[in-house]
């Protein structure tokens, strides 16, 4: 998990944001864009969470790993 630099020079954690979805494995558009957000914000320091209820996998290897 990123950290960050709080006023007191003391650590952060990331903020954590999770998408949650019914089904995660339709034709692409709503997924790929967002798998785009969920990469910007990660790349921002935030922790992302993508969940769930039904998938495919066929996304994830677009997500950026850590």
């Amino acid at each position: 998990m990123r950290q960050g630099v709080g006023v007191a020079g003391e650590k952060e954690e990331a903020k954590t944001v999770c998408f949650f979805f019914g089904d995660f494995s339709g034709a692409g558009g709503a997924e790929r864009s967002a798998i785009s957000i969920a990469n910007g914000l990660a790349g921002n320091g935030y922790r992302v969470i993508l969940l769930s209820l039904v998938s495919d996998n066929r996304f994830f290897s677009e997500l950026m790993s850590e």
